[in-house]
This record gives structure tokens, sequence and C-alpha cells, in this order.
């Protein structure tokens, strides 16, 4: 995919949200959000939507880890399988690797990251 300027920010943009809640700094990922965003993850409640959607999210996000004993996490993104802009508007769909350790073993598990902006 040839990237250009606009392209490459988007994608840093995208690239630090994912470094600062894999350290687990919430008020830089915040900072890098919309206030009204949705988000659809693989844990209960599955949606959040509307204000406050993102600290909603991490809170039952970091829930969820605590619960079944994450203790690290590593989220690795792949070149874009997609990336539309128009305008303003962008739409990217990234293949992810994410990494997790739970107790002493570790474990990974591929996904897929679509983000809107």
């Amino acid at each position: 995919m040839d990237m250009n300027d606009d392209a490459r920010e988007i994608l840093s943009i995208i690239e630090q949200f994912w470094r600062a809640l894999d350290a687990l700094e919430a008020d830089k990922a915040r900072a890098l959000t919309a206030p009204d965003m949705m988000i659809i993850d693989a844990f209960a409640p599955f949606h959040w939507a509307g204000a406050n959607s993102f600290d909603r999210w991490v809170e039952a996000l970091w829930a969820y880890c605590t619960k079944h004993d994450f203790s690290m996490n590593h989220t690795t993104l792949r070149a874009p399988s997609r990336f539309t802009l128009v305008g303003d508007q962008a739409y990217v769909v990234c293949p992810a690797m994410m990494a997790t350790a739970r107790g002493d073993e570790l474990m990974s598990q591929q996904g897929v990251i679509v983000t809107t902006l």
C-alpha cells in the first residue's frame, strides 16, 4: 500500500492509541478518541457508545483482565488490509496480534482492529 502523509499520520494515531492502552495509560489513549466514540469488543457487554464510552469500556476491559488474571498486554498491528480516506474521514482495517500473560503462561491471539476517524 502506497502511504501518503495523511495515511501515515492516521496510522500513527492508531498505533499511539494501542501503545498507550498496552502501557495502561488510559488518559493518553482517551486523548486520541472522540468523546462519543463507539467500541465493539469481545467481552460483555460487547458494545459501548455515547458519552463516556471510552471510560466505560476501559473500566470493563480492566475488570475483564483482572478477572482472567491477564497481567500484560501487547498489541501488534499489521499493515492495513483496508485503508479508505475520503476527505477528513478514514476507515482502517488492521490485522493484529494480541499477546497477553496469564499467570506464567504467555498467550497470543490473532484479531482485526477496525478504526474510523
